[in-house]
């Protein structure tokens, strides 16, 4: 049956966690030192799902996750991976066991945090229609001809939008540097609607989760009643360090090997990196006028699956050698993994 994976973590975890409504057990798999948490699934897919529903796989996906990092560091994996038996499972953790364990070595006591920052929006509408220039073209408006008057609309409605950029833009700079300065990282979350003054995910450690306590009360108590900061977590950082799993079919990436013009036995990540320099040197419109953007987007995305494939299957060089792997593909399905980790422990300790 189908296997829903939740996360990564090191050996000696529960061998099952309790997650309420959840619709399966949610065990572990064990193999060379890593651990993988899955659970029984009938979905093969989680994409292009209705928005309701979605939002309830995304939910059951947060609450194994919570549930995973009460008992064990956790390196977290996309939403919606499924993986086709154990078998696969285990091909995961034979090929990425040693990555894996540097990233949970590396996230080791961090967590995320998301904070939202929201504004009074009527109260700062009203403030708007109140300066001169806002309030003197409303006026002035009732005067112009009728068949003037929408476009006097159109100007006003351009006028105000601008003032509420300008109003957020100064309210947002010192609040991210405040909620930054806490942090070990950050990422910015995209501003949704008006309602919204700023975002920011955060990642931070035992000690910097009670500067942040303190940022928010001494922000909170700065701006009163016009904002409010809404806090989610802590939750495992995925935003800083996930997994991303699929299944390519040989076929396929012989194709891109061949486009590469790559041999096909031992190759190191710098071949396929000399490979792809000499042919995006010949390929490119400047020296073949020939060629269009859709072949050039192809022999990107060809360097960036087999580099995924490389990334994935090196092992350790014998002395004086490059760390390689054989591209000497069968025409089967093939399990790929690429690790975003955006946080190094080298940065953290800086």
């Amino acid at each position: 049956m189908p296997l829903y994976l939740h996360g990564l973590t090191p050996v000696g975890g529960p061998a099952l966690y309790r997650v309420p409504d959840a619709d399966g057990p949610v065990y572990t798999i064990e193999h060379q030192g890593m651990a993988a948490v899955v659970r029984p699934t009938a979905q093969r897919t989680y994409q292009h799902l209705e928005r309701r529903e979605a939002l309830l796989h995304l939910v059951l996906h947060q609450r194994v996750a919570e549930a995973i990092q009460a008992e064990t560091p956790l390196l977290p994996v996309q939403f919606g991976t499924v993986l086709d038996n154990e078998e696969q499972v285990r091909m995961l953790l034979s090929l990425g066991a040693d990555r894996f364990a540097e990233a949970l070595r590396q996230l080791d006591g961090l967590v995320q945090m998301e904070i939202t920052v929201l504004w009074d929006l009527e109260h700062v509408f009203a403030e708007i229609r109140h300066e001169p220039a806002v309030a003197a073209l409303q006026h002035n408006l009732t005067t112009w001809p009728a068949d003037e008057q929408e476009a006097g609309r159109v100007q006003l409605g351009q006028i105000v939008k601008e003032r509420l950029e300008y109003r957020r833009a100064r309210l947002k700079a010192p609040i991210d540097q405040a909620l930054q300065a806490v942090a070990t990282a950050s990422e910015a979350l995209p501003i949704l609607d008006d309602r919204m003054v700023t975002g920011l995910t955060l990642l931070l450690n035992d000690h910097q989760e009670d500067e942040l306590d303190d940022a928010l009360t001494t922000l909170d108590a700065a701006h009163g009643d016009l904002l409010t900061f809404k806090c989610v977590g802590p939750m495992a950082p995925h935003r800083f360090a996930q997994v991303r799993v699929e299944m390519v079919d040989g076929a396929i990436l012989n194709q891109a090997r061949a486009l590469l013009r790559l041999p096909a036995g031992p190759t190191t990540l710098a071949d396929v990196k000399r490979a792809y320099r000499l042919r995006a040197g010949e390929l490119h419109p400047d020296h073949n006028p020939s060629t269009d953007e859709a072949t050039m987007q192809a022999l990107h995305d060809a360097f960036t699956l087999i580099t995924t494939f490389v990334e994935g299957r090196l092992g350790a060089p014998a002395p004086g050698e490059a760390p390689h792997c054989s591209l000497d593909l069968a025409a089967q399905p093939h399990l790929l993994y690429h690790l975003d980790l955006s946080v190094r422990r080298s940065a953290l300790a800086a």
